[in-house]
């Protein structure tokens, strides 16, 4: 049997791979779920949503209403992947903090992530909606990118990259497998935002570009800190630059 060597982490260095060239190993497909992720949903995304959940839900401020949803997209995403995956996906690790290097991968995958679709987007013409305070506008959308990161990449990919590869017998390769992903989780994530953009061409382009993005770099990473990092500083960005117009 011929070993296949893979590069990027430890825990995915090596697995048998068939005559065609494509893996069958389970265990390679199970993604990653790091201290730095358990930060970043556990003590950011979750408080700030369920601060502005009690604050605004059934006031008829929308904010709320999304606050909420946010927060169970959070908890159905978490619960999913333990059921889907039998608790093996959380493989808690400490891996980007083991060493400069792999510091910097991180640093260097979030910076390219941020880059890409910061130029996308600012192409495309993509604007914030606003409502809440300024405070309260940075919890919003913070916390909606750390949940959209654990819904549609965390648990979204984890299933559908066991039910696409179930679906071919394992007979695809991983870049072409990959591709469906992205484009499947895309098109689900782009959707999901018709309700804030209102069905504007630039806005859902730019939601589809970003699921794109954000699934491949999720996929070829295998750890969902890095996209929601990622997604937290564009949203940060974001909302900073619609206070300054704003405020002007």
């Amino acid at each position: 049997m011929e070993i296949e060597e893979l590069s990027f982490k430890e825990g995915f260095t090596v697995r048998p791979k068939n005559k065609k060239g494509t893996k069958n190993n389970d265990d390679d497909r199970l993604l990653q779920f790091s201290y730095i992720s358990i930060i970043e949903v556990f003590l950011l995304g979750f408080p700030m949503l369920f601060y502005l959940a009690l604050k605004y839900a059934g006031t008829g401020e929308a904010y709320g209403d999304f606050a909420v949803l946010l927060l169970s997209l959070g908890i159905i995403g978490i619960m999913g992947v333990l059921l889907i995956q039998r608790g093996k996906f959380f493989k808690l690790q400490n891996y980007y903090l083991e060493s400069t290097k792999k510091m910097l991968m991180f640093l260097i995958f979030t910076f390219l992530i941020v880059v890409i679709l910061g130029v996308s987007w600012f192409l495309l013409g993509s604007l914030l909606k606003y409502a809440l305070e300024p405070i309260e506008l940075y919890f919003y959308y913070l916390g909606a990118g750390i949940m959209e990161e654990v819904f549609f990449r965390m648990f979204l990919c984890g299933l559908l990259k066991t039910q696409v590869a179930n679906r071919f017998n394992r007979q695809l390769p991983d870049a072409l497998e990959n591709i469906i992903i992205a484009v499947i989780t895309a098109t689900v994530f782009m959707l999901s935002h018709i309700t804030s953009y209102g069905g504007d061409v630039a806005e859902m382009s730019t939601m589809f570009v970003g699921g794109v993005v954000f699934t491949m770099f999720y996929l070829y990473t295998k750890d969902i800190s890095i996209t929601i990092t990622a997604h937290v500083i564009i949203n940060f960005i974001a909302v900073g630059n619609l206070l300054i117009i704003i405020m002007g």
